[in-house]
């Protein structure tokens, strides 16, 4: 939360020209990748730890996505 209000502080006092540049761009695009591997391999741990639990003990896998 932090990071996305300074974020947001930040880019609310810069130019367009100067934030919407190929630059800034890929460092968005990179952290949403790093986004979305996060919950996906998140997802598919808790996948892989509920071939090895008991019946009665199975994880919910979308509890993997939240972090």
């Amino acid at each position: 939360i932090i990071t996305l209000m300074l974020g947001l502080t930040v880019a609310s006092q810069m130019r367009a020209e100067d934030f919407l540049n190929v630059r800034t761009l890929m460092i968005l695009l990179l952290g949403l990748v790093a986004f979305v591997f996060d919950t996906v391999g998140g997802v598919l741990f808790a996948k892989l730890l509920n071939l090895f639990l008991p019946k009665d003990k199975k994880v919910n896998p979308m509890i993997g996505a939240c972090g």
